[in-house]
């Protein structure tokens, strides 16, 4: 008697675990009827073993019942669930489960008619263990798989990572020398206007007040000062860009102009950022305009400067424009070529890749300077 409760208390648990298994795997939302499942196992099997012999097959029919319907609920969730989600695995749970509920079925009806016919569900034990089997080894299978796509992003995201604080590492690098660099501009700019440039001040004031002064001498200091200031210009901080650059220029010019008797009239508007505008750009710039006004003063015996300075567009690239014209004398024939100051305005204007027209109006001439902007 106890070998026959203990066979069909078996039976009880490998059909729950069955289901419970089955709706796991494919994902079914039965938490409730799972716990009353294995209560009601645990209540069954008690029950096989402490009622008597006459009533024990009366007993496994009533115990069997609710097992078979619940998986007969089961499969109705399960093709539920294929016609929602038509993957591969619930389509080989269902093909599958199906006929062992029906020998389930089978069995169960054999038990409750008293029928002379071999019970097959136990027949069906082997094929449910091949199916667990191979169930969880796909799962492990997918489990692996999926790791592995995890960890070959996570690679991808952490060399993204590195590349990102590299070019960080770069930026800041590249941000510090800068800072060098401008911090040394400074210094040097410094030294020169308290150094050289006050000794050069000091010297051009004693020329001036000396009776008898050499004027050369003095035009050669004059000069030299005017050029000094010119480079402490160009070497201001890249922040103050060209337009304070070109300020500064007119306020250093137009006393000198002033002098001999020549009125400037500067127009200045908003300019484009300059492409790659260094300060050396910026030296080899301000020398092409003081050149521009050297002659006029010297050559064109001009009483009016006109500087506009401006932005434009040529064949879609923007251009920052500098016309500086006079209502001198112009050009003469004989420089149609290009003199030495003219040619050395169009030597600078190479080096830091800018384009210098100079040509003659109805009265006067113009030099144009036009440079590229990003």
């Amino acid at each position: 008697p106890h070998w026959a409760a203990l066979t069909f208390s078996s039976s009880f648990w490998m059909i729950a675990c069955m289901w419970i298994f089955v709706g796991a795997y494919a994902g079914l939302e039965f938490t409730c009827t799972r716990r009353i499942t294995i209560a009601y196992c645990t209540l069954s099997t008690i029950a096989v073993f402490v009622l008597p012999q006459r009533y024990l097959f009366d007993g496994l029919v009533v115990a069997y019942l609710p097992l078979t319907i619940l998986g007969g609920w089961m499969l109705f969730l399960l093709a539920r669930r294929r016609v929602k989600h038509p993957t591969f695995d619930t389509f080989i749970l269902f093909t599958s489960i199906t006929p062992i509920a029906g020998l389930g079925t089978h069995d169960w009806f054999n038990l409750a008619f008293h029928q002379q016919r071999p019970y097959l569900m136990h027949y069906s034990a082997p094929f449910i263990f091949l199916l667990i089997g191979w169930a969880l080894v796909r799962r492990f299978k997918q489990a692996v798989q999926e790791a592995d796509t995890l960890n070959r992003e996570l690679e991808e995201r952490v060399a993204k990572r590195e590349s990102d604080l590299k070019q960080a590492f770069e930026t800041i690098h590249t941000l510090e020398k800068d800072r060098a660099l401008k911090d040394e501009r400074e210094r040097i700019m410094r030294d020169i206007h308290d150094g050289v440039g006050g000794q050069l001040v000091s010297a051009l004031a004693m020329m001036e007040n000396s009776e008898g002064a050499n004027k050369s001498v003095a035009d050669t200091l004059l000069f030299a000062l005017d050029d000094l200031r010119l480079i402490i210009d160009s070497l201001a901080p890249e922040e103050e860009g060209l337009p304070e650059l070109l300020t500064m220029f007119k306020y250093r010019y137009e006393p000198k102009l002033k002098e001999h008797g020549i009125t400037l009239k500067w127009n200045q508007s908003e300019l484009p950022v300059l492409a790659e505008f260094t300060p050396e750009h910026s030296l080899q710039l301000l020398r092409i305009i003081q050149e521009a006004f050297t002659n006029i003063l010297k050559h064109a015996d001009a009483s009016r400067i006109v500087v506009d300075i401006s932005q434009s567009s040529v064949e879609g690239e923007r251009l920052a424009s500098i016309t500086i014209c006079d209502d001198g004398k112009g050009f003469p024939a004989e420089l149609a070529k290009g003199g030495r100051g003219l040619n050395n305005m169009q030597r600078r204007a190479r080096d830091i890749g800018v384009k210098v027209e100079c040509f003659n109006q109805q009265k006067g001439a113009c030099v144009r300077i036009c440079l590229s902007a990003r």
